[in-house]
C-alpha cells in the first residue's frame, strides 16, 4: 500500500520530522505535506513535475499526490511538515479539494510571503520538538495562520490570479477567487463522473462561456486540460498501488474510454501509462525499507542552525497567541461603569451638517446616549458675520437643539476679545433663531489653564454680555481640560489601528495620558476629498470610521463586570452577556507617534505581528442563546480601501459610496445551546475588536 499513516501525536493536527533523506519512495498522504530544505539540495517527484528544491525552498504537497524524494545531495537536511486536513476541515471547508502550488522558490516578488510560511512552520516545529512540555494550544493557533496563508496566497491558479487582482485588472476579483474554490472543490468531488462544464456553470449561475473563460485566465489551463489533471494525478495511485487493467483505471477516474486516458496520461506526464507503471513498480516493492536517517530528537538544533545561518529572517513571537479565559456566572459581578462620556464635540464650527450627516448625528445620540455637543467656536475671532460662515455656525447648533441635544461652545484659549466675538454672533443668532437661543447651554470649555481670577472675570462679563442679548440670566460655566492633546498623523484616524487604543484608553483610564477628545465629525476639506480628514468618529460627508463601531461596541455594555482583563472584559445585564477583546500586538500607543504620514501608516499595517485568539469558557450557561459576533480589523477601514486605490488624490463621487458601503463591522450570527459550559472564540487579528453579543432567546 503506498498510502502511508502519519501520527498526529497528542491530538495535534500537525506533525514534523527532520531527516536526511537518499531514497523516499513513491507514497501519498491524506494530509498536506510541506518540505523545507534545510540543507544541501533534493529531488521531488510530484506528480507530473520533476523539481530540484536547493536550501530554503518549500514544496507543498497536495492531499492524495503521489510523490517521491531522492538525494541530490547526500549532505542534505530536510523539514518534513504534515497538516491533518481532516482536523482543519471544521475551519477551512474547501481544505481537503484545494491543488496547491507545487514549489515556494526564494521568489523576490513574493518574499515576504514565502517568509512568513517559513517563519511559522520553524515555529511549530520547533514547539513540536520542545522536550518536555510543548505548548500544544500554541501549535493549532499558529498552525490556523499558516493555512490561511497558504489558502490565500499558494493555491495552484492562485499565483497569476494574485498578480491580476495587485494589477486590478479583475473586477470583483475576491468574488472570483472564491468562485474558483468552489468550482475546484466540485471538480476534485465529482472528477470521477460525467461531469460537464454546464453542470458547474448551472451549480454556480453562471453562463458557461464565462465560465470557461474564467477557469481559463485563472489557472491558465482549458477546464478539459483542468479536469484531466485531476483525473490523470488520480489515476497514478492505482497504477502503482492496483493490478488494474487501464481499461479499468480510465473508468474509475472518470475517463470514458481508455484512449482519452492514455492521452492525456502522455499529456501530462509524457509516457504512457504501461511505461510509468512499469518504470515505478520496483519503488513500491522497495517501500518498506526506505532509505533515510531521523533527527527528531534533536530537531530544534538542526532548525537553530538554519536560522543562524541567515537564510530566513525568524521573528517569532514572544507571547502566547492564545489566552483561556474561565468565567463562572454563578458567581456575582461588579457594577460596571461604562467610561464613555455623553459628551461630543464638533471641531470646526464651519463644517455644515448636511443631511446625511444629520442622521448620523441622530445616531451619536441613539447609539452612544449623547446629550450634549460641544462646537468649536474658536476661529470665531477670524469670521465676518457677513459671510455664510455664521449662517453655518447658527444652522448646526439650531439642528442639534431640535434633536434634543444641548449645545455648548469651545474655546482653544482666552482671548481679551472673544468675548466680544462672541457677542456679535450671538446678536447674528438671535436676529436668525430667536426662539432658540434661550435653549443654549452655555457652557465654555478652554483648552488652556489660566488663573482663577481670570476665568471669573471672563465668566463674569460673559454672562452680562449673553443677559442683554437674550433677556435671561444664562448659566454660564468655565470648564478646563486637565489633559495633554495628543495629536496622530491624519490618517492614522481613518485606520483601524487606533480601535484597540480607543478601548485601552476608556477601560485603563488612569494609564492614558492624553486627551482622545470624542469628536463627532471631521473638518469639512476645501478639496472635497474625504480621507485624512481628522479625528471624528465620522468624516466630514458622514462615512462612520472605524472607532466609530469600537465606541459602538463598549456603549452596549452594561450591567455587571463578570471578569476583566488587560485586552478583554465580559459584562453581564439580565439574560444579555457581552464579550468586548481586543489584540494590541503588545503595542503601547506611543507606536501611533512613530507613524508620520500615509507611507509609514501603509508600511506599518503591512509588517504587524500575530493575531490573537481569546478562548472564553462560560461556566453556568443554560438555554438557547442568539450569538452575534462583530469583528473590527483591517478589512473594515477607511484607510485599507484608500490603499487599495493606490492612494488617489481624489474619490470619485461613487469610490466614496462603495468605501461607504463597505467600511463597516464583520457580523456573524448564530443560535447555539448551553448546557453547563459553553466555550466562546475570539479571534482577532493585529489591532483588532470583537464584540460577541449572547442574548437568551
Amino acid at each position: 500500500m503506498l498510502k502511508e499513516s502519519i501520527d498526529f501525536n497528542f491530538g495535534v493536527p500537525i506533525n514534523a520530522s527532520i531527516l536526511t533523506i537518499t531514497e523516499y519512495s513513491y507514497h501519498y498522504h491524506s494530509s498536506i505535506e510541506l518540505i523545507l530544505v534545510l540543507k544541501g539540495n533534493i529531488l521531488l517527484k510530484n506528480g507530473y513535475n520533476e523539481l530540484i528544491l536547493r536550501q530554503n525552498d518549500i514544496a507543498l504537497i497536495d492531499s492524495g499526490m503521489l510523490h517521491k524524494i531522492s538525494s541530490a545531495d547526500k549532505n542534505n537536511i530536510v523539514l518534513l511538515f504534515h497538516i491533518d486536513i481532516d482536523y482543519y476541515k471544521r475551519y477551512f471547508q474547501n481544505i481537503g479539494n484545494t491543488l496547491f502550488s507545487r514549489t515556494i522558490h526564494t521568489d523576490h516578488s513574493l518574499s515576504d510571503i514565502n517568509n512568513t510560511v517559513r517563519e511559522q512552520v520553524l515555529e511549530i516545529s520547533m514547539e513540536l520538538f520542545r522536550d518536555p512540555d510543548p505548548n500544544f494550544k500554541k501549535v493549532e493557533y499558529i498552525s490556523k495562520s499558516l493555512i490561511y496563508n497558504l489558502l490565500e496566497n499558494y493555491q495552484y491558479y492562485s499565483l497569476k490570479f494574485k498578480e491580476l487582482l495587485q494589477s486590478k485588472k479583475i473586477k470583483d476579483s475576491q468574488i472570483n477567487f472564491e468562485r474558483m474554490q468552489r468550482v475546484i472543490g466540485y471538480i476534485y468531488n465529482h472528477f470521477d463522473s460525467k461531469i460537464k462544464l454546464e453542470e458547474i456553470s448551472d451549480w454556480e449561475h453562471l453562463n458557461h462561456y464565462y465560465l470557461s473563460h474564467l477557469i481559463k485566465y485563472s489557472t491558465g489551463m482549458s477546464y478539459q486540460d483542468l479536469l484531466s489533471l485531476i483525473r490523470v494525478e488520480a489515476s497514478t495511485i492505482l497504477l502503482l498501488d492496483t493490478n488494474k487493467k487501464n481499461s479499468e483505471i480510465a473508468k474509475s477516474v472518470g475517463f470514458s474510454a481508455t484512449k482519452y486516458f492514455n492521452k492525456y496520461f502522455e499529456k501530462w506526464y509524457h509516457m504512457s501509462p504501461d511505461f510509468y507503471r512499469t518504470q515505478n513498480i520496483p519503488h513500491k516493492i522497495r517501500d518498506a525499507n526506505k532509505n533515510f536517517i531521523s533527527y527528531n530528537k534533536e530537531g530544534n538544533r538542526y532548525i537553530n542552525n538554519y536560522i543562524q545561518e541567515g537564510r530566513v529572517l525568524v521573528k517569532f513571537s514572544e507571547n502566547s497567541p492564545t489566552s483561556i479565559i474561565n468565567v463562572d456566572l454563578d458567581l456575582k459581578g461588579t457594577p460596571f461603569k461604562n467610561p464613555l462620556v455623553q459628551t461630543a464635540k464638533i471641531s470646526n464650527a464651519t463644517s455644515s451638517l448636511y443631511e446625511n450627516t444629520r442622521l448620523l448625528v441622530a445616531d451619536l445620540k441613539k447609539d452612544f446616549k449623547i446629550v450634549k455637543v460641544g462646537i468649536n467656536i474658536s476661529q470665531i475671532d477670524y469670521l465676518d458675520p457677513r459671510n455664510n460662515d455664521f449662517m453655518t455656525i447658527a444652522t448646526n447648533i439650531n439642528y442639534l437643539l431640535q434633536e434634543g441635544i444641548e449645545v455648548f461652545f469651545i474655546i482653544e484659549h482666552l482671548k481679551t476679545h472673544s468675548i466680544h466675538c462672541i457677542e456679535n454672533f450671538l446678536k447674528f443668532y438671535v436676529t436668525r433663531f430667536r426662539n432658540s437661543v434661550t435653549d443654549i447651554y452655555y457652557s465654555i470649555w478652554i483648552k488652556s489653564l489660566s488663573q482663577s481670577e481670570i476665568i471669573e472675570n471672563f465668566k463674569k462679563s460673559l454672562t452680562d454680555k449673553i443677559k442683554t442679548i437674550i433677556d435671561a440670566v444664562p448659566l454660564v460655566e468655565i470648564k478646563e481640560s486637565k489633559k495633554k492633546d495628543v495629536i496622530f498623523a491624519p490618517c492614522i484616524y481613518d485606520s483601524f489601528l487606533l480601535t484597540p487604543f480607543a478601548m485601552d484608553e476608556l477601560f485603563h483610564q488612569d494609564n492614558w495620558q492624553f486627551n482622545m477628545d470624542f469628536v463627532a465629525m471631521d473638518s469639512v476639506r476645501h478639496d472635497g476629498n474625504i480621507m485624512e480628514g481628522g479625528h471624528g468618529l465620522l468624516t466630514w460627508n458622514g462615512i462612520r470610521k472605524p472607532w466609530y463601531y469600537a465606541y459602538g461596541f463598549l456603549a452596549k455594555m452594561k450591567g455587571e463586570v463578570l471578569k476583566s482583563g488587560d485586552d478583554y472584559a465580559i459584562t453581564r445585564n439580565g439574560n444579555e452577556i457581552i464579550i468586548l477583546a481586543y489584540n494590541l500586538c503588545g503595542y503601547s500607543h506611543s507606536i501611533l507617534k512613530k507613524i508620520k504620514n500615509k507611507e509609514d501608516l501603509k508600511n506599518f499595517v503591512c509588517n504587524i505581528g500575530y493575531s490573537k485568539e481569546h478562548i472564553f469558557r462560560l461556566k453556568g450557561l443554560q438555554g438557547e442563546y442568539k450569538m452575534t459576533c462583530y469583528t473590527l480589523d483591517q478589512d473594515c477601514c477607511l484607510f485599507s480601501k484608500w490603499m487599495d486605490l493606490g492612494f488617489p488624490e481624489y474619490l470619485s463621487e461613487q469610490e466614496e459610496k462603495n468605501i461607504s458601503l463597505i467600511s463597516h463591522p464583520k457580523i456573524r450570527m448564530s443560535h447555539i445551546h448551553a448546557s453547563g459550559i459553553l466555550e466562546v472564540t475570539s479571534m482577532n487579528m493585529s489591532f483588532g475588536v470583537t464584540c460577541i453579543v449572547l442574548d437568551k432567546v
